[in-house]
C-alpha cells in the first residue's frame, strides 16, 4: 500500500472512529425560535437526550454551544450559542453593565422562556406601573364612570386580577371597560413589535359613531412575556381597556 492510499484509509476509519459530524456539532437552526433571544441563537433541538448530563455533554460536544436548556417534560435539550464572556455568562451581565437576553445552563420542568432586561429598560420590574383593575375588562359593560384622567404619562402594564393582560387591538363599543369612551389600541397597518422592540402608535375611543372619536398617543414595548404601554392620558371619562393575554 503506497503513503497516499494509508493517509486516506487512516482519515477514513478516524471519521467513523469519531462518528457523523452531525452528531459532534450541532446544526445551525436559527428559525427555530431565535426570536425569543437578542444576543442567543438556538443551534439545535433535540428530544431524544435522556437526562440533564446528557444534554451537558451535547452542548460541550459543540464549538459554538455556550449554553444549553434542558427540558424534563419532553427531554428536549436546546443548544444556544452567545457572545458573552465565560465570565460575563456567571452574572448573566454584560460588559456595559446591560442585562441581555442570553441563558446560563438551566433545567427546566417544563417548556418556558426567561427573559431579562437592562437596568433602564421599561419592560423591568420597576420602570413601570401595573394597571391592576378588572372594571377595564373588554366585556365589562357595567358603566361606572372609569376615567384616567389623572395618570401620569410613562410606561403601563395590564392585568386582570393578576393575571397579564393587553389592550384589545380592535374598536370596542361605546360603554364598555367600565366607562363612556372605551380606549383601545389601533395598530393601523403595523403590526404589535418583536420581543425586545416597541412601536409608536396610538389609543383610540369610540363616539359619535366614529372609532377614534377620541385618540392619544401610545408606544407598545414587547418584553416576551407580556407588553408595556407608554401611555398619555385621555380626556374624561375615557378609561383604557384590557383583555387577557392569552
Amino acid at each position: 500500500m503506497n503513503i497516499s492510499l494509508f493517509a486516506i484509509v487512516c482519515f477514513f476509519m478516524g471519521s467513523l472512529a469519531q462518528g457523523p459530524i452531525q452528531e459532534r456539532r450541532m446544526s445551525r437552526l436559527p428559525e427555530l425560535d431565535n426570536l425569543l433571544f437578542q444576543d442567543d441563537v438556538v443551534l439545535d433541538v433535540s428530544k431524544s437526550v435522556r437526562s440533564n448530563v446528557d444534554c451537558a455533554r451535547r452542548c460541550a460536544s459543540g464549538p459554538s454551544c455556550a449554553a444549553y436548556t434542558y427540558i424534563k417534560a419532553s427531554g428536549a435539550c436546546r443548544g444556544h450559542s452567545t457572545t458573552l464572556t465565560p465570565a460575563d455568562k456567571v452574572s448573566g451581565v454584560a460588559a456595559d453593565g446591560a442585562k441581555t437576553f442570553s441563558r446560563m445552563n438551566t433545567v427546566e420542568e417544563k417548556e418556558s422562556t426567561t427573559y431579562s432586561f437592562g437596568a433602564n429598560d421599561p419592560c423591568a420590574e420597576g420602570n413601570h406601573t401595573i394597571l391592576d383593575d378588572v372594571r377595564r375588562h373588554v366585556n365589562n359593560t357595567v358603566n361606572a364612570g372609569m376615567c384616567d384622567y389623572g395618570l401620569v404619562a410613562g410606561w403601563y402594564r395590564f392585568k386582570l386580577n393578576g393575571s397579564d393582560a393587553v389592550m384589545p387591538t380592535y374598536c370596542v363599543p361605546v360603554y364598555r371597560c367600565g366607562t363612556h369612551v372605551s380606549m383601545w389600541l389601533d395598530l393601523g397597518n403595523v403590526l404589535l413589535p418583536n420581543i425586545g422592540q416597541q412601536q409608536d402608535t396610538r389609543s383610540c375611543g369610540y363616539w359619535n359613531s366614529d372609532c377614534c372619536y377620541v385618540h392619544t398617543p401610545v408606544t407598545v414595548r414587547n418584553c416576551g412575556a407580556y407588553l408595556v404601554y407608554h401611555l398619555t392620558a385621555p380626556g374624561c371619562t375615557s378609561y383604557f381597556c384590557a383583555e387577557p393575554s392569552n
